[in-house]
C-alpha cells in the first residue's frame, strides 16, 4: 500500500502541474487581451460625426489610412494602455520582492484572481454599452480598470513565480508555459476575428467576456488545488525560519551570490527581447506589397510578427522545460556561464533586425535582408531563444539557494524581468529612431 507521505509526493493526473499552467495563463492573458484588440479601441474612439454605417467591421478600421479620420484618442490610446501596464506592474513586482514574503501565498493568490475577475466584469459591461456620447468617461474608466487589472495580474505573476520556487523545476516551467500561452491566446483571437470580419464591438465584448470567465474558472480550480496533497506537501513544508526571513542586506547578498548568473541571464535576455519586440518588429512590411491584398494589408503583421513571435516563444519555453539543458544548471558554474553566453549572443539579433524591411518608407538604413521568409525565420529563432533562455533561468535560479530563500529568489527574478522589460522598451524607441 502507498503511505500518506508517498501520496503527498505524487501529483496525480498532473493536476497541480496543469492548474499552475492555467494560473500562468491568467497572469498574462487579461492584460494581453486588452492590448491586442486594437481594432476595438480604434472603433470606440472613432470620430462618430463622420460615421456613415451602423455595423462597424474590423477590416474597416484596419484598412483605414493613418492620415484619415484618426482622432487624438485613437492615436494616443496605445501609449496610454502601455503606461497603464508598465507602471503598476513595476511597482507591484518590486514591492513584492521586498515585502511579499510577509503575506501568505494563499491570500495573495486569491486576492489577485478575484481582483482580475471582478475588474473584468466592469470591462465587459463597458464593452457592451454604447459609449459614443461619453467617450472621455469611457477612456478614463477603461484606463482605470486596466491599471487595476495590471496590479492584480502582476501580483499573481509575482506570487505564483515565488511560490513555484519551492516546487520541482518542471512546475516553474509549467507556470512559464502558461504565461507564454497567455500571450498567444489573445493573438489567436485577434487573427480569428480579423478573418471572420465580425461586428467589432461585439468582438471586443466576446474577447473580454472570455478572459473574465476564464479567470473565474481558474479561481475555482485554484481553490481545488489547495486541497491536493501534492500541493500541500510543498506549500506547508516545515521551514522553521521561513516565516521570519525578511529581505535585508544579508539575505539579498546570499541570494545574489548564489543566483547572480541566472538573474543576469534573464535580465539580459528580456532586455534584448524588449529592444526588438514589439516596437521594432511590428514595423515589418512585405517586400513586394500588393495594393488591396487582404493578406498584406490586414494579416501580414499580425501573422508574421505577433502570431509568429508568440508561437515560437511558447515552444522555446516548453522545450526548455523538457530538455533542461545545460545540465545541472543549479549547481554547475560552467552550465550557468553557458546559459549566460547564450543570452549575450542573442544581442546579435538586434542589428540584423534593423537591416530587415522595417518601416521601408521612413528609414535611412539600407534594407539588406529583403526577403519575407528570412524575417519570419529570424523572428521565430529570436522568440524561441527568448523562451528557452528565460525559462531555464527562471527554473533554476531558486534551486541555486537554500530552501528558505527559494521564494525570495523567485520574487527577485520577477522584479529583474519587469525592470528589464521596462528598460528594453524605453531603449527600443532609440532603435526605431536609428532605422
Amino acid at each position: 500500500m502507498t503511505s500518506k507521505d508517498d501520496e503527498s509526493r505524487l501529483d496525480n493526473f498532473n493536476a497541480v502541474y496543469w492548474i499552475i499552467f492555467l494560473v500562468g495563463i491568467v497572469s498574462m492573458m487579461p492584460w494581453d487581451m486588452l492590448a491586442t484588440v486594437n481594432g476595438y479601441w480604434q472603433y470606440k474612439f472613432r470620430n462618430v460625426s463622420l460615421e456613415e454605417q451602423q455595423v462597424y467591421l474590423i477590416s474597416d478600421e484596419i484598412n483605414r489610412s493613418p492620415a484619415v479620420g484618426l482622432t487624438k484618442r485613437q492615436k494616443e490610446f496605445e501609449s496610454y494602455i502601455a503606461i497603464a501596464s508598465s507602471v503598476p506592474s513595476f511597482v507591484v513586482v518590486i514591492g513584492h520582492a521586498i515585502v511579499g514574503n510577509r503575506f501568505s501565498v494563499r491570500g495573495k493568490s486569491l486576492v489577485s484572481l478575484i481582483g482580475v475577475g471582478v475588474t473584468y466584469v466592469g470591462i465587459v459591461i463597458l464593452a457592451y454599452l454604447d459609449s459614443d456620447d461619453w467617450a472621455t468617461l469611457f477612456l478614463v474608466g477603461n484606463l482605470t480598470l486596466a491599471v487595476v487589472v495590471n496590479v492584480f495580474r502582476a501580483l499573481l505573476r509575482a506570487t505564483s513565480t515565488a511560490n513555484m520556487g519551492k516546487f520541482p523545476v518542471k512546475y516553474v516551467g509549467s507556470l512559464a508555459n502558461g504565461v507564454c500561452m497567455g500571450g498567444l491566446i489573445p493573438v489567436i483571437f485577434n487573427v480569428a476575428v480579423l478573418g471572420l470580419d465580425v461586428d467589432i464591438q461585439m468582438a471586443g465584448f466576446a474577447c473580454f467576456a472570455f478572459s473574465g470567465s476564464f479567470t473565474l474558472i481558474v479561481l475555482a480550480l485554484y481553490l481545488k488545488m489547495e486541497t491536493l496533497p501534492f500541493y500541500k506537501h510543498f506549500t506547508e513544508a516545515d521551514y522553521d525560519s521561513k516565516e521570519t526571513i525578511s529581505v535585508n542586506r544579508k539575505t539579498l547578498s546570499e541570494v545574489f551570490n548564489n543566483s547572480w548568473l541566472f538573474l543576469t541571464t534573464a535580465t539580459l535576455a528580456t532586455t534584448t527581447t524588449a529592444l526588438v519586440y514589439p516596437a521594432v518588429a511590428s514595423l515589418v512590411k512585405p517586400i513586394d506589397p500588393i495594393l488591396g491584398s487582404e493578406w498584406h494589408e490586414v494579416f501580414y503583421d499580425q501573422v508574421t510578427c505577433f502570431l509568429n513571435f508568440n508561437i515560437f516563444n511558447y515552444l522555446g519555453t516548453a522545450v526548455a522545460g523538457l530538455l533542461q539543458w545545460p545540465r545541472k544548471a543549479a549547481t554547475s558554474t560552467n552550465s550557468q556561464v553557458t546559459l549566460f553566453l547564450l543570452a549575450v549572443l542573442r544581442f546579435v539579433f538586434v542589428p540584423i533586425f534593423m537591416l530587415c524591411n522595417l518601416a521601408p518608407s521612413d528609414r535611412d538604413l539600407p534594407v539588406m535582408f529583403d526577403n519575407d521568409t528570412f524575417f519570419v525565420i529570424l523572428l521565430a529563432l529570436f522568440a524561441f531563444s527568448d523562451g528557452y533562455v528565460n525559462n531555464m533561468a527562471m527554473m533554476f535560479a531558486p534551486k541555486a539557494v537554500r530552501p528558505e530563500l527559494q521564494e525570495i529568489t523567485a520574487g527577485i527574478m520577477v522584479a529583474c524581468l519587469s525592470t528589464a522589460l521596462g528598460v528594453g522598451s524605453v531603449f527600443s524607441n532609440l532603435v526605431v529612431k536609428a532605422l
